[in-house]
């Protein structure tokens, strides 16, 4: 047991299973070496056990590559059973995926960012963990890669002159078929725009579904491209990305997926929300018409643990199938947040789980099913040490098991349903009521739409109250919507009002 590269601290967490049946257990896995950090693990399963794969830096690396690699076998309840490494030829970028290529073969896959152009790169490892193949492809500028569930390697490739290019290949990086697309240029101002395409799905009919948009904010548009399995061009669609009509939103495509009926469900992303639509669903037929829109999501304002305001939005991250042809969501909403929807692309459930009380920032990474259906969610630990932007470089990893059979409630997301907001007809003052203990109370505070602070009332200000209830004055605000802050001991908590002269 010396030799274990993973120090396990926790064991499976009953105080938190008693709270909600839905979390069945959680685990921690902090490297052994102080100066080294885990980036972005990865799931799959091994017979009735789980593999995980964490990419390995150290803290003198500031330029996001590394090339050591831990797999760790895990039991079905996480706890480590062998842990062993290996190391690439080549430095890779954080991001990676795995994936399982046979019945005793493992695959990670990824690019290659420097020397420029990025290279794309897969290596092979046994279910001992032993590394037995690497393989490099650098013929392509601007590399994305899309990888189907029979193991076609689609490549595409952005470049500066209103072009996309698009290639077929096997795991071999032996190239079977190419297309180049010409887009019109959206933005005059613009002279040589770069379209950002990507491969999204294999369909039934064993063509590919790409989608694209101009990389260059703002985008108008988004494009569909149905090719059939040799690359030739079906049909385009073109859509708006301004789905709910804010000039400053645009909706791209993250995910998509086709139905039993030959239609495709789009998972959309919102760059810039403005309100509570934060992601999208679109339900378009196998030409690619527009059937319904639905749109999901919220919008949080909180107070970090540094004490500074920031939004939280609901966007989605990662997407797995699932095993009754339906899907699950994972997204940061503060807390790390999942969503299950049925094959029809129906929400079932939307649960999010409580955090360990590590004082540090939590982000949902991957979610792989399970055998008995269950799911298995990482997570990456942030250091908020680290002097750069939030939430700050990957620490350590965490493991929760969650059950199938989520209720849909977001109990341990504090909101403000708990405080009333009594608006005056003369708009000169709000009334806030609170159901605390005036000693239990730190501060309020008033930010604008935008984050910014406009006013805090102090505890001393606060103890002079002779009831839980607070005049707030709105001759110095104009019009908008503002967000009352109220820290306390029990919690901070946030409700909206809006101010109409």
């Amino acid at each position: 047991m010396k030799n274990l590269m993973l120090i396990i601290i926790g064991i499976i967490t009953t105080v938190l299973a008693a709270k909600s049946q839905d979390l069945l257990w959680q685990m921690r896995y902090i490297p052994e070496r102080q100066d080294e950090r885990f980036y972005y693990p990865k799931i799959n399963q091994i017979e009735d056990d789980l593999f995980m794969v964490n990419l390995i830096r150290v803290d003198t690396i500031k330029n996001g590559i590394g090339n050591t690699f831990l797999i760790t076998r895990l039991s079905p309840y996480g706890d480590t059973l062998w842990n062993k490494r290996f190391v690439l030829s080549n430095n890779v970028s954080n991001n990676f995926d795995l994936l399982k290529y046979d019945n005793d073969t493992y695959m990670i896959y990824g690019i290659v960012p420097i020397p420029n152009p990025k290279k794309f790169y897969n290596a092979f490892f046994n279910n001992s963990g032993e590394l037995f193949e690497e393989n490099y492809f650098d013929k392509i500028y601007n590399i994305n890669v899309y990888v189907s569930n029979d193991f076609d390697f689609m490549l595409s490739s952005d470049s500066l002159d209103n072009k996309s290019k698009f290639y077929k290949s096997n795991k071999d990086f032996v190239l079977k078929d190419s297309l180049i697309l010409n887009f019109v240029n959206e933005d005059t101002s613009i002279k040589y725009p770069e379209y950002l395409s990507n491969f999204k799905c294999k369909s039934r009919d064993k063509g590919y579904l790409i989608s694209s948009r101009q990389y260059d904010m703002p985008f108008n548009y988004n494009y569909l491209i149905k090719t059939d399995s040799i690359l030739n061009v079906q049909w385009i669609q073109k859509y708006n990305s301004k789905l709910i009509g804010y000039d400053t939103s645009r909706f791209y495509f993250l995910y998509i997926l086709q139905k039993d009926d030959g239609s495709f469900l789009g998972i959309l992303n919102n760059i810039d929300p403005q309100g509570d639509s934060t992601f999208a669903i679109i339900h378009f037929d196998s030409l690619g018409n527009n059937l319904s829109t639905k749109f999901y999501g919220k919008k949080l304002l909180y107070i970090d643990s540094k004490g500074r305001a920031k939004y939280s939005f609901m966007r989605v991250f990662t997407m797995t199938n699932t095993s009754d042809s339906g899907f699950v969501l994972g997204m940061d909403y503060r807390f790390p947040t999942i969503a299950k929807f049925d094959k029809e692309g129906e929400l079932e459930w939307l649960r999010s789980y409580p955090v360990p009380d590590t004082n540090l920032p939590l982000g949902l990474w991957d979610i792989y099913q399970m055998s008995d259906n269950n799911f298995i969610v990482s997570l990456l630990e942030f250091d908020e040490i680290f002097q750069g932007p939030p939430p700050g470089l990957p620490l350590n990893t965490f493991l929760y098991k969650i059950s199938n059979n989520a209720s849909d409630v977001r109990t341990d997301i504090k909101e403000m349903q708990e405080l009333k907001i009594i608006p005056n007809p003369g708009n000169q003052y709000i009334k806030i009521r609170f159901p605390y203990d005036l000693f239990d109370l730190y501060n309020i505070k008033i930010y604008n739409s935008v984050g910014e602070l406009m006013d805090k009332i102090e505890k001393t200000d606060l103890l002079k109250l002779v009831a839980n209830e607070f005049e707030l004055d709105l001759s110095s605000f104009g019009n908008g919507i503002y967000y009352v802050v109220i820290q306390s001991r029990k919690g901070i908590y946030s409700a909206p009002f809006t101010v109409i002269k």
